[in-house]
């Protein structure tokens, strides 16, 4: 498989409009290994968004690491982290994009967020959900589900590393 990236956000509800994205993992993947990463929290004493995904960054200790102005970064700060982390890592070649609901959720968020218009720096997206479809599914299988489909126990604590640490080891299992 050609090199990839894995990237995961954490937010405060599924519209970019509307909610905020509070932090982000890039992972770059090498031969089925992960030769780098880059890890971001957001800056944001005071988060707006959907009741739940706030109940859950409560309960993670993201909301206190957001709220801490010691290590949570500027939008604009992660944004220059997330372009440099491509450019260092890619140059100006087109890249894999591994994400579960990428197209949905995660890059959205980094155009209306971030202001990384992800059309100009993405190659494709690499989903492991439609490959581990079953003739019984309806919809696309969660992260989760697709884990469980290629041998491992999921943990979601609703961070981003932890999801993509997650997604890269499915992909790894799926395409093997």
């Amino acid at each position: 498989m050609k090199p990839y990236v894995v990237l995961d956000v954490e937010t405060t509800g599924l519209n970019p409009a509307k909610h905020m994205l509070l932090e982000v993992t890039l992972l770059k993947v090498v031969d089925g290994k992960i030769t780098n990463r880059y890890d971001a929290i957001r800056h944001a004493p005071q988060v707006v968004g959907d009741t739940q995904a706030i109940l859950w960054h409560a309960r993670n200790g993201l909301l206190e690491a957001c709220a801490d102005e010691e290590t949570a970064l500027s939008l604009d700060m992660i944004a220059d982290g997330v372009q440099g982390f491509l450019r260092s890592n890619w140059g100006p070649d087109p890249v894999v994009v591994a994400s579960k609901n990428g197209w949905k959720l995660d890059l959205p968020f980094l155009t209306v967020d971030l202001e990384i218009p992800f059309d100009t720096w993405h190659h494709r997206v690499l989903d492991p959900a439609p490959k581990l479809m079953t003739p019984d599914d309806d919809e696309l299988p969660s992260l989760a589900e697709c884990a469980r489909r290629v041998g491992i126990n999921p943990r979601d604590d609703h961070r981003s590393a932890t999801g993509a640490l997650l997604l890269h080891e499915v992909i790894e299992r799926a395409w093997k």
